[in-house]
Order: structure tokens, then sequence, then C-alpha cells
């Protein structure tokens, strides 16, 4: 069956220029438990949903819930020490249980089965044609109308860890399940550790095997160089035929060296406001990166502030869109017998 990303879609709102340094939060008593659960209200099919809540000794908490797995929260300090939440969410469960036939949001979501698009919702494996929903047409994208971000997944804590609290997620898809091939036993453990790094680890089996231009171009002299660091916000209006096409980012990075061992850096960000910072990093081959391109306004958070274009930038850590359609794309077929075993980290720092 094909297998790719289980991408956290993690929008992160209050990151939006370049990183030229790291940093460490300084200390503070621990004032709560290191894991919590809460009721976080009930679907339509009278599924019930529950929150969860990480935190490390430095007061960094990162909320989740069993519904999508989605990443509801994630609150750090920035320079002078003020918590504030830096991704985008909604104040309860009714804001992420939006149709993705209707145009769903996919905020801090697991995705799956495929992560980013298959063209026209068509591939072929093994010389059988599979057809998969299309959801933004004419392509499929993030799993279908009914994907992992829509599933129930099973939580428990992981017991044992040292300076560190965290929870595995545990789903099984059927055979079949949105037009995929073979069942699917999911696992994603969230840990959050005292170093205030978010690790997710995921891991995956199957019992049976089952939109780019296909170009991979060089970034050298176009607004996707950022090897060296960039504000982001200055290219977002470039005339760049992708750039236009797209309405902002919508692409997918190839990170440089060998995947599928030892996370290394993708990305790697500053807030010069606040000073908070993020890194990236990710035993994935590819780097989706996502500038909000399509919120506008309809949507608003906890606080009430509505969401607009270029808000808030996504990283999502997988494999290559469209990977199923183009062989010399880095494999997502997962065959009996095999782990699909991949791990990305969210480092969260300050500057002063």
């Amino acid at each position: 069956m094909h297998f790719s990303g289980l991408s956290p879609r993690l929008a992160l709102g209050a990151l939006t220029a370049t990183l030229l340094g790291s940093g460490t939060f300084p200390g503070r008593a621990e004032a709560a438990p290191r894991f919590e659960k809460a009721d976080f209200g009930a679907l339509p099919d009278g599924g019930k949903a529950d929150l969860f809540t990480l935190r490390n000794m430095h007061g960094v908490t990162v909320s989740f819930t069993s519904y999508g797995g989605i990443i509801t929260a994630i609150r750090t300090p920035d320079r002078h020490g003020a918590m504030a939440d830096i991704v985008l969410g909604f104040p309860d469960l009714k804001g992420y249980a939006v149709d993705s036939a209707k145009g769903g949001l996919f905020f801090g979501a697991l995705i799956g089965r495929y992560a980013n698009r298959i063209a026209k919702g068509t591939y072929t494996l093994n010389g059988v044609e599979h057809h998969v929903a299309v959801t933004a047409p004419p392509n499929s994208l993030h799993g279908g109308l009914r994907g992992f971000d829509k599933k129930l997944w099973r939580v428990r804590r992981l017991d044992g860890l040292s300076h560190a609290s965290g929870a595995e997620l545990t789903l099984v898809s059927p055979d079949g399940d949105e037009g995929f091939p073979g069942t699917l036993t999911v696992h994603v453990d969230y840990i959050l550790d005292d170093s205030d790094r978010l690790t997710l680890h995921y891991r995956a089996t199957t019992d049976r095997t089952s939109i780019p231009t296909g170009e991979i171009a060089p970034v050298a002299g176009t607004p996707f160089d950022f090897r060296e660091p960039h504000v982001i916000g200055e290219w977002l209006r470039s005339n760049h035929p992708q750039m236009m096409f797209a309405r902002g980012y919508d692409h997918n990075w190839v990170i440089n060296g060998d995947y599928g061992g030892t996370p290394r850096q993708a990305a790697h960000l500053e807030d010069p406001a606040t000073g908070r910072t993020l890194t990236v990093l990710t035993s994935q081959p590819g780097l989706q990166v996502y500038t909000s391109n399509s919120l506008d306004g309809a949507y608003a958070g906890p606080s009430g502030r509505a969401y607009r274009q270029t808000d808030a930038i996504a990283f999502e850590a997988e494999h290559y869109p469209d990977s199923p359609n183009h062989p010399e794309f880095p494999t997502t077929v997962l065959q009996p017998g095999e782990t699909f075993d991949y791990t990305t980290v969210f480092q969260f720092g300050v500057v002063r």
C-alpha cells in the first residue's frame, strides 16, 4: 500500500522571519502535572474526543486531541518569559471537525494515509489502478474525504520517560480505507522533553501490498533559496510563476543528506519581535512549506482574531507529493514485513 508522511500540519502563527541564532529557556519551577487529560467534546456520530496536555520543567506545554491527533496549542515563552500559544487553532472540537470536502483546514493534524497530493486521485501499484477521493480538484489531498485527521486515535500515556512527558497515539486503518489497499497499523509518539523539544516518532506496518511536475529544480536565484537566512515575507509577492500559481509558498523542499536515519535540520526560524525560535529536524526526505495561502478570514482562533492569508507558516515533513506516480522519487510503498519509521523534532528556543 502507499503511505507517506503522517505529516503533522503544524501551522505556526508567531514565527515570521529568519533565524540567526539559538538559545534555551530559563528554568522554571514545575507548577503543574506533566500529563493531563480532559474532555474535548463529542462528534456528530457520538464519538468522544479527549484533550491531552504535555508539560516540561520550563512550563512549555503541548496540547493535542485524540481527534486526528491534532496539536491544538503549543505555549512557549518569549525573550521576557511571557507565555503565548504559537500555533493556529480553535477553542473547541467544532472548529476542527470540518468535512474535508468542504475545505478542511488540517490545522495541527496527523495526515494520512497519504500526505500531500495525488494527481487526479489515481495511482497504479503492482499493475492495479487505484482511485482515491478528489478533495482538492483535480487532485486528492491529505488522505481523502475522511483521512487520519478525521479519525479518533487511541491514546495512552508513555510511562518511564526521563526528563520528558509523552503519549502514544494508535490507529488501525482497514483495508480499502479511502481507497487505499492493505490494513495499516499506525503508532505515533508525541514526546515533550526538558530540552524544549517536541519529538514525533511515526511507525506503521501493513498486511499486504497494495502533482508535482516531477522536476527537482535548483533553488539558486529564486524565491525558494533559503540556504542562507532570509525574511519569508519579502518574497511572498514575488512574480515568480510558481509563487503566483500557489499565491505564496506551497512547495516541497528536497532536504539534503540521507533520509530515514537520524533527523537532520530542515528549517530554522526566528521571530524578531518576541525572540521565539523554532528548528525543525526530520528523517523524512522532504519538507512541504505552506504560508496559509487559502485563509480568508472565515475562521477565527480562541482569541477571536480572524485567520487571514499568510498569517502562519506550516511545516509538513513528508515524502514528495504525488510520489506514487513518480517512480524516480523516494518510494512510498510499504511492503508486508517492513516498518514505516520516521521522526520529526520541533525544537523551541529563544534569543535575547
